[in-house]
């Protein structure tokens, strides 16, 4: 009889080592694969000095990327959310951020996606500034792609629980 530990996941832990409201990394469900998710998470005090618990919520990445499917933009337009190493959070597009190599559920890497057009964007962007890192204010580009001039738009999404994404 397995008992499952909650204590173990990320969603835990970061919160109760940040001690306050934080967002955990992103980290895959404990024996369910192709499904990994991001939790935001509040440690409980209750008079004590150290946390007694935690309360918290998980994001599915599939459910962000679904989220992203809904948004009414033109048809040619996309939309991804990246961490700033370049792996993908979610994607409006059909590929999906996640992939199942040697048993284990890994995340997409924006530079290996099979979209053509979403691997020539992260390609230039990383071109144009060295590391997805060092975007820290909205930026546009424009590149050329299979001689059609594409617009691009980036805005980093920081907030101070923790999440620093590119969208």
């Amino acid at each position: 009889d397995q008992t499952y530990d909650y204590s173990q996941e990320a969603r835990y832990t970061d919160v109760m080592r940040a001690g306050k409201l934080t967002w955990s990394a992103i980290y895959s469900w404990g024996g369910v694969y192709s499904t990994m998710s991001v939790g935001i998470g509040q440690p409980i005090y209750r008079g004590h000095a150290q946390p007694i618990g935690a309360i918290g919520i998980d994001l599915s990445l599939n459910q962000i990327s679904h989220f992203l499917r809904t948004i009414q933009l033109t048809p040619s337009a996309h939309i991804f959310i990246i961490e700033q190493d370049g792996m993908v959070v979610a994607s409006s597009g059909t590929e999906s951020p996640l992939f199942i190599r040697n048993d284990e559920t890994v995340r997409l890497n924006i530079l290996d996606s099979s979209d053509p057009l979403i691997r020539a964007t992260a390609t230039y962007l990383r071109q144009e500034v060295g590391a997805f890192d060092r975007i820290q204010t909205n930026a546009a580009f424009t590149f050329t792609h299979m001689e059609e001039r594409q617009f691009v738009r980036v805005t980093p999404w920081h907030e101070d629980a923790g999440l620093h994404w590119l969208v």
